[in-house]
């Protein structure tokens, strides 16, 4: 006896799938539309102005003619460095970062390996 109804399953394919589309033309004019502001030169340290005495270092430091304008605050990074010559690869010393002085001087203070931040009145 033959079955009374016949079951096929075939996929069935469409050639439009817009319905699967995304549509990015705003975002892409949007984007194209972004203006960055120019990355600032690296600040200029005034040798003279600078001095070191008793574990502390004064830095003073300008920016290029011009480029002052924007700036809010600095980011210094330093690390110790307790032997003469270029620092040496296993007694590498990690960077400190001190961040957000406001002036263009700031002083560090070494206190038992450690330096301290030392306020100048303009940071």
């Amino acid at each position: 006896m033959a079955p009374a109804f016949r079951l096929s399953l075939k996929a069935k394919v469409t050639d439009n799938m817009s319905h699967l589309m995304v549509d990015f033309t705003q975002e892409r004019s949007l984007l194209q539309n972004l203006h960055f502001l120019p990355v600032p030169s690296t600040p200029e340290i005034i040798v003279p102005d600078c001095c070191v005495v008793n574990n502390s270092i004064s830095l003073v430091w300008s920016m290029p003619d011009g480029e002052d304008s924007g700036i809010q605050h600095y980011v210094l990074e330093h690390r110790k460095n307790n032997f003469p010559g270029p620092p040496r690869a296993k007694e590498e010393q990690p960077w400190m970062v001190v961040e957000g002085i406001q002036g263009t001087e700031h002083t560090l203070t070494s206190k038992r390996n450690r330096f301290s931040r030392q306020d100048n009145g303009n940071n």
